[in-house]
């Protein structure tokens, strides 16, 4: 097959998915409020501690509302498809996310203020003061993760290097890979999917949470080694929702058939 066309089915794919997994995405959001954001909860970072802090005092439309506007505005971003409509009432409750913890840092410039939050209580950053992420037995957290994830993700554990890895098992005619970091000086762990084809081929990548309902990137925080068990916890759990969902949007989907050697997009 010439690579034009294999790029050709391989673009088709991807927007394929996208659509798919962006109707199930507003779906989940969906359910995410009806259930008061139970699996959001459950990750450790400054983005949710704002993101819970400022939904609180909202009524269940008006959260609702919120996070399928975020659902819309982040597949808007993707080329190639037909974009949601996004409505002057929804452009302004973007804007009243985005802006939530701004203020006045010098007279007439508003910017983010330096808020630190823990999930209970928030603070101003001290003048001067350097992020701080706490210590961690970062191999102990990735055998944790390992002996959490084999369960719920099975096949096959992978390895990147530096405390990259993965896990890898069929899902009909695909591929699922899910893999998780514990390596950055900025966060603890993170995790995503990616969706492949049995050629090793990427349709779909960076696929998490936070992601599609989006919110942001889904990292988790701690703040000591007793927070270690529950937030592997909750990672296992996250990602064996996705995986019972998946298999649902992707029915009826083939994987395009491409080699790596065939394309040059990524």
């Amino acid at each position: 097959m010439r690579p034009t066309s294999q790029l050709l089915q391989l673009k088709a794919a991807r927007k394929e998915f996208a659509q798919r997994y962006h109707r199930w995405a507003l779906l989940d959001a969906r359910r995410e409020a009806a259930q008061d954001f139970r699996f959001v909860r459950e990750v450790r970072n400054q983005t949710v501690y704002r993101f819970l802090e400022m939904i609180e005092p909202m009524g269940r439309s008006e959260r609702l509302r919120l996070v399928t506007t975020l659902v819309k505005r982040s597949y808007n971003v993707l080329p190639g498809h037909l974009p949601e409509l996004i409505t002057p009432e929804d452009e302004l409750l973007i804007k009243r996310y985005f802006e939530y913890d701004h203020g006045e840092i010098i007279p007439g410039l508003r910017a983010r203020l330096p808020i630190i939050r823990d999930g209970k209580h928030k603070r101003m950053r001290l003048e001067g003061e350097g992020f701080k992420l706490a210590k961690i037995n970062r191999k102990a957290l990735r055998r944790a993760i390992v002996e959490k994830l084999r369960n719920v993700c099975g096949g096959t554990l992978g390895s990147y290097g530096a405390g990259s890895s993965y896990f890898e098992n069929a899902m009909g005619s695909w591929v699922m890979r899910t893999e998780f970091d514990t390596s950055s000086r900025f966060f603890h762990f993170r995790y995503s999917h990616c969706l492949m084809t049995p050629r090793s081929v990427v349709v779909a990548q960076s696929i998490s949470l936070l992601q599609w309902l989006g919110i942001g990137q889904t990292s988790w925080e701690l703040e000591d080694e007793s927070e270690v068990a529950d937030a592997v916890d909750a990672l296992s759990r996250i990602c064996a929702h996705f995986l019972r969902e998946a298999p649902g949007f992707l029915e009826g989907f083939d994987p395009p058939n491409v080699t790596p050697m065939g394309i040059s997009l990524v």
